[in-house]
């Protein structure tokens, strides 16, 4: 039972792989088409022209037009399926309209070695093998992508050849009527290898694209996802750090007014508590605005000296408090005054100083 239910959740994904496998196959057909029917006329001409000193004329001009009126049509359908270019539900009905052109084919091709066979002699009948078995082997390579209608071109095109060479010859015949058995067992052989050998490569191409599709739009889906968390946390944090710039602000104002010890230290605490969370939330959305490319950094004019002096005042008792001593050199010729960002450069200070003093 669940076998059948996880079959039965997959076959989806399966029928539309399928679908798109037998679609791509057709169209490589489609595609080796117009080769076969060039081909197809070629091998038709150079064999009338050897068998003429050896056939009535004029059957030989009724094969020459059946066999290039069938190719004639052909062609056209190369060109409509081209100008149509179908979409892979299209399939099917394309499918048939191939396999229809196909055994046409090959049904004119037995058509005119029947014809032609009813008054030829040895000489004249292994002509006639070789062509129609040299026709076949042609379409055998240029239709294997769909596997019925070369199965179909085969079979029409030598089965009743090698049959009514069975039936009614004695002999050397005979022989080569088994012969000819031989080559369309060969043959279709041949078709299915190279049918299955090339259903294999379109299924691992298709596989392999529809692999990167997927990885693409996990890349994407991840990147909006990171995208909406930078911009959760850009808002976030504005609307947090409004109240608490409010309560480090009263709690200020409290601290100026007259408190007793206990109530002083409790206004302490809160207040440092407070530009702690602050901190906090400052380095959220500043990571934020990083991961969506829109950190701005400021120029304005600071006192560089006063900056290293007060993060030096702020860490040196977590230094004595490792039993470290924190000092400070600084180059008599370095400026002041400088141009920059006060408060990235006091983040980047501070997080150095602070490792140095945590991991030292």
């Amino acid at each position: 039972m669940n076998t059948s239910r996880n079959i039965g959740t997959t076959s989806p994904g399966i029928e539309r792989l399928q679908q798109r496998l037998a679609a791509q196959m057709l169209h490589l057909a489609y595609s080796r088409l117009l080769l076969s029917v060039m081909l197809s006329l070629a091998v038709t001409l150079l064999f009338i022209d050897l068998l003429h000193p050896y056939f009535n004329h004029e059957r030989l001009f009724y094969v020459a037009l059946v066999v290039l009126s069938v190719n004639l049509c052909r062609l056209g359908l190369w060109l409509w399926h081209r100008h149509v270019s179908p979409g892979d539900e299209e399939t099917p009905l394309w499918a048939r309209r191939f396999f229809i052109s196909a055994t046409a084919a090959a049904a004119a091709w037995s058509f005119s070695v029947f014809l032609l066979l009813e008054r030829a002699n040895g000489i004249e009948m292994a002509f006639l093998i070789v062509w129609v078995i040299a026709v076949t082997a042609v379409a055998s390579t240029s239709l294997a992508s769909h596997l019925p209608s070369v199965l179909s071109f085969v079979f029409t095109a030598l089965l009743p050849v090698g049959t009514l060479l069975l039936i009614d010859g004695n002999g050397m015949v005979w022989i080569v009527g088994l012969a000819v058995y031989g080559a369309l067992i060969a043959l279709a052989l041949t078709a299915y290898a190279s049918y299955i050998s090339t259903r294999r490569i379109l299924l691992s191409d298709i596989e392999r694209s529809t692999a990167l599709a997927e990885a693409a739009a996990a890349r994407q889906a991840a990147e909006a996802a990171s995208l909406a968390k930078s911009d959760f946390l850009a808002t976030m944090s504005h609307e947090i750090r409004t109240p608490i710039n409010g309560v480090i602000g009263m709690t200020e104002l409290l601290r100026t007014t007259p408190l007793s010890a206990k109530q002083q230290r409790f206004v302490d605490a809160a207040h440092q508590s407070g530009q702690h969370l602050l901190a906090i939330i400052s380095d959220i959305l500043d990571f934020s605005k990083i991961e969506a490319g829109k950190l701005e950094l400021e120029h304005i004019a600071f006192n560089l000296l006063e900056l290293i002096d007060g993060i030096q005042t702020q860490l040196a008792p977590l230094a004595v408090a490792k039993r470290l001593r924190l000092t400070c050199h600084i180059p008599a010729d370095l400026p002041a005054q400088v141009i920059g960002d006060p408060v990235r450069l006091r983040q980047i200070l501070s997080n150095l100083i602070n490792n140095a003093i945590k991991f030292t």
